[in-house]
């Protein structure tokens, strides 16, 4: 029978509380134990360092885990037991998993809370589908309060059985045209030479060696220097710039690069990260992909009138609708779409201004190689579609190349 290292650890760990005043979630550490088995391939409590901390809950515990932002702390610390036992017993460094563990923190509390901004949000639409279907308009607040208050008061068992049947009678909502792409090696190139490969290289050399704020960011006065010094656009920028978060673009640009692991910034100052060496060499688009994926994930939609926000939010629907057209599309045609779309989801209704703001994500897209300008529309690039495929792949879509079989559009 093969040595359940999980198990093992956890009753260890069980009697090293006994030597504690304060309680710990052994349950929970276990859990985090068997996650890290089965995601990240940990072989034992020996092997979890630093890195591995990172994948763990920056990629492994979002992809499997739909947690609660209300939890984040509560998981922390069952994480700062489990590394305190590590280093008392001495499987690990608890002094560097210990520092570790203080600059993910905040990075994992926006994973959860991007993983259950996604939730809801799907949530949110499957139950709008549903009373739809019911002939109750969502614009209707009361109408619509009362459908809710109905369907909740309905057994466990009625919600479930109608939501499934929404989804396997839509599940071809799932299914995009085909696309047909390049090579993988003019990919590669295309890359390579894109704007955003070049944004995100000229920022992490000038980030080395640089001191970083407590939140993992450079100065607002630091932040400045760099966007003098990389030449970056900041149309967004704010009447006074007191933090990165003042100056969008490079906010965007600095976040997707550290979670893309193209930036370091474990140890309080700038450094390579594992995947900068990818990007400037012969794996360019896997590490593109994922600093891609990062610059364009949805974002928390802000409450309010916060247009430029709303946008932010609903990019990855604006890639998709692009995708979806297969050619050039009117920007007048994209702008009246997703204003509709912001008018009937969030409590805005200036087109005006959403379209000033899908303006900028626009730009954002061609500056980064993502997408271009045909007369007077806008396209995806290959190395968009590439991208966008990419990530529809991965989100359970059917999208079959040029000349593949698929499945009826």
């Amino acid at each position: 029978m093969a040595d359940d290292w999980v198990e093992r650890t956890a009753d260890d760990l069980r009697r090293w509380t006994d030597e504690h005043d304060e309680p710990v979630d052994v349950q929970g550490v276990r859990l985090l134990l068997d996650l890290a088995r089965e995601e990240i391939g940990l072989t034992g409590p020996d092997a979890l360092d630093p890195a591995a901390l990172r994948r763990l809950l920056l990629e492994a515990f979002p992809a499997a885990v739909v947690a609660e932002a209300a939890e984040v702390p509560a998981i922390l610390t069952a994480v700062g037991h489990l590394v305190a036992y590590l280093g008392a017993r001495g499987h690990a460094d608890g002094a560097a998993l210990t520092a570790a563990l203080a600059e993910i923190a905040p990075r994992f509390a926006r994973a959860v809370a991007d993983a259950e901004t996604d939730e809801r949000r799907a949530a949110a639409e499957i139950m709008t589908a549903l009373m739809r279907a019911d002939g109750v308009d969502p614009a209707d607040q009361a109408a619509a309060d009362g459908w809710v208050a109905a369907f909740e008061a309905l057994p466990e068992r009625e919600r479930y059985a109608r939501v499934d049947a929404h989804l396997r009678e839509h599940g071809d909502d799932l299914v995009v045209p085909p696309v047909r792409l390049p090579s993988r090696d003019e990919l590669a190139v295309a890359a390579a030479e894109s704007g955003l490969t070049r944004q995100t290289l000229a920022l992490a050399a000038w980030a080395v060696n640089r001191r970083l704020t407590a939140g993992a960011e450079p100065s607002a006065r630091e932040a400045q220097a760099a966007v003098d010094e990389i030449g970056l656009a900041i149309p967004r920028r704010a009447a006074t710039v007191a933090a990165l978060s003042d100056l969008p673009e490079l906010h965007r640009l600095w976040w997707a690069a550290v979670r893309a692991d193209i930036l370091d910034t474990s140890g309080g100052v700038g450094a390579p990260g594992p995947a900068q060496a990818a990007l400037a060499g012969d794996d360019v688009l896997t590490a593109w992909l994922g600093l891609f994926e990062h610059a364009v994930a949805a974002a928390d939609a802000p409450a309010g009138q916060d247009a430029a926000g709303l946008v932010r939010a609903e990019l990855p629907g604006v890639l998709l609708y692009l995708y979806e057209q297969g050619g050039p599309v009117p920007h007048t045609a994209i702008a009246a779409a997703l204003a509709e779309h912001v008018a009937e989801t969030y409590a805005i209704t200036d087109g005006a201004v959403v379209t000033e703001a899908l303006t900028l994500e626009l730009a954002d897209l061609a500056a980064w190689g993502v997408a271009v300008r045909a007369g007077d529309g806008w396209t995806l690039t290959p190395l968009g579609l590439w991208g966008v495929r990419e990530m529809l792949l991965a989100d359970g879509y059917t999208a079959p190349l040029d000349g593949e079989a698929s499945p009826a559009l």
